[in-house]
């Protein structure tokens, strides 16, 4: 089957559905061990046990890693949602989610070429919105099974951008909008200014809000809503972005209204003049407004505070290209970390020796949180019968669920009055 993003296919439902669980991923090291850092790892090296979260993988520190998901191609984290970490495998055009307690992976396979972005809906755990090539769409996904080729709803499709340029990367603002950069595949567009970023409102209308940026977009992520005082105009929230060509970070101010108004172009982290190596990829945030920046070509993740603007601890990964990264857990207390493979393009391409690109981690014992998903609303106007549907059986499970816990709570409350 070879679905198709054409304007005369609006939804599809996939012929010959092979759900499959044959992608399951299990990591290549053991749970729980403290791998080491140094840049001269080898796929052989010995591991050492990993005795407490207080007993850390570098001398001196207080977190541990561990490989989580292994023998990627593209792969990028994308949000915790749902006690589960879900993660993009572009060039395999896969949404892949990872149950942390059970340690089990289940992916969906949609084929509609390279995924860039996804975001969960609100109210719906089988909804997500994806970015596949210069469409949006919605699709349905029960994340307890893989599966190939899920039904989708195309929301929006953008025409007019230049040759070779697609989304790259998406979240939800304060607004409730999806704010999206685009990327370019091709190599010679690289040095031009093609990039831009839409923002993407649940009236399904594509706002441009920036455009002359760099031909490839990072990540970007968003600082803490400034508190209101009396009789003052709501002030503006940081963007934060990663500019991966230029090698820096830049912030701009957001405005909080229906326009969601980007303006104010800083520069705030030029990584060559701290001394680090490498193009900042898809940064994350903590709750402390302190930014996370993966460093593709720089072996590692830096924790940089911006209003100091310095750089704080430095987490060494053995992998070259590390792509991104996110906080997740119960608590939104572990780093996910994504590092981006080999031969996903390229069938010979070389791979350094020792080099776990492909490989996603997890950090432990940063002592930092990171911040909720936010989720994004799709409203029932204009959506296919085969999503109506599913969302009236939700309804109805969420309102039995509902009486159950109605009904228990009444007997305990009659218990306690009778002793």
């Amino acid at each position: 089957m070879d679905p198709s993003l054409s304007h005369n296919s609006q939804y599809i439902w996939p012929i010959g559905m092979n759900p499959s669980l044959s992608h399951v991923v299990q990591p290549s090291w053991p749970f729980g061990v403290d791998l080491s850092l140094s840049h001269g790892m080898q796929h052989n090296s010995q591991l050492t046990s990993q005795p407490s979260l207080t007993h850390g993988s570098q001398p001196n520190q207080e977190y541990w890693k561990e490989i989580i998901v292994k023998d990627l191609g593209y792969s990028e984290v994308a949000f915790w949602h749902i006690d589960k970490l879900f993660y993009i495998d572009s060039y395999a055009s896969k949404l892949c989610a990872y149950a942390a307690k059970t340690r089990d992976t289940t992916c969906c396979t949609i084929g509609l070429g390279p995924l860039s972005f996804a975001v969960p809906v609100l109210g719906y755990p089988n909804e997500f919105v994806v970015g596949v090539a210069t469409s949006i769409i919605l699709i349905l996904w029960d994340t307890s099974t893989s599966f190939q080729y899920p039904f989708y709803f195309v929301l929006k499709s953008k025409e007019g951008l230049p040759p070779g340029t697609r989304w790259n990367y998406g979240s939800v603002d304060q607004n409730s909008k999806i704010i999206i950069g685009t990327t370019n595949d091709l190599p010679d567009a690289r040095e031009g200014n093609l990039g831009s970023v839409w923002a993407f409102g649940q009236n399904k209308n594509l706002l441009l809000k920036l455009d002359n940026l760099s031909t490839i977009t990072g990540g970007f992520a968003w600082g803490p809503r400034p508190v209101k005082e009396k009789a003052e105009k709501t002030p503006p929230v940081k963007l934060y972005f990663a500019d991966t060509v230029k090698d820096e970070v830049v912030t701009y101010e957001v405005l909080q209204n229906r326009d969601t108004k980007i303006k104010c172009q800083k520069k705030l982290f030029y990584l060559p003049e701290h001394g680090v190596n490498g193009d900042p990829g898809r940064i994350a945030i903590d709750d402390r407004g302190f930014l996370w920046v993966p460093l593709i070509g720089g072996h590692g993740v830096i924790e940089f505070n911006p209003v100091a603007k310095k750089t704080n601890r430095i987490i060494k990964l053995p992998a070259a290209k590390v792509g991104a990264c996110t906080f997740g857990g119960p608590h939104l207390d572990i780093l996910y970390v994504s590092t981006i493979g080999y031969e996903y393009k390229e069938p010979r391409e070389h791979r350094p020796q020792g080099d776990l690109g492909g490989h996603i981690f997890a950090i432990h014992g940063l002592k930092v949180k990171g911040i909720p998903t936010r989720e994004f609303t799709v409203f029932p106007d204009g959506l296919p019968d085969q999503i109506l549907s599913s969302r009236e059986i939700i309804k109805r499970e969420k309102m039995l669920v509902a009486r159950r816990q109605s009904g228990i709570t009444r007997r305990t409350k009659a218990a306690r009055v009778e002793t």
